[in-house]
């Protein structure tokens, strides 16, 4: 868990920065179909590089849920940002549907990004000595 700690996808941060995306009060669809679009393609760069930084440690292998919660259902969020971008223009009503649900899978995975980091502490987490060192080492 420790080495993979910086390999995790930014839930909270994808999820900020859509919100404050819909709600800037554009003066037209295009700047906005730009914004959303951009977003999309950095994340879906963003996981495609943590995958292969995670496939290059040979000391830990990630199972399904971490594959699941880490890689797939981000690309998923990211790439219907991406399709958004496209229906702004065209289909308004479908893209904000489209937009709302990616939101929502980044909320998910913020919630459960969270819960593993607590899980991790609270079972994991190496005992300390007095001086706030672990013991044992």
């Amino acid at each position: 868990m420790r080495v993979l700690r910086g390999l995790r996808p930014r839930g909270v941060l994808a999820q900020g920065s859509l919100d404050a995306l819909v709600v800037v009060p554009w003066l037209s669809l295009t700047p906005l179909a730009f914004a959303i679009g951009a977003s999309g393609l950095g994340g879906i760069a963003y996981i495609v590089r943590l995958i292969f930084m995670a496939l290059r440690f040979k000391v830990y292998e990630p199972d399904m849920e971490e594959r699941i919660w880490f890689w797939i259902l981000p690309i998923v969020a990211y790439g219907t940002m991406l399709v958004a971008a496209f229906w702004v223009g065209s289909a308004s009503y479908g893209a904000l549907l489209a937009i709302a649900a990616a939101g929502l899978v980044h909320l998910l995975i913020g919630i459960h990004n969270a819960w593993d980091i607590v899980t991790y502490i609270a079972i994991e987490r190496p005992e300390m000595d007095g001086n706030g060192k672990p013991r044992g080492g």
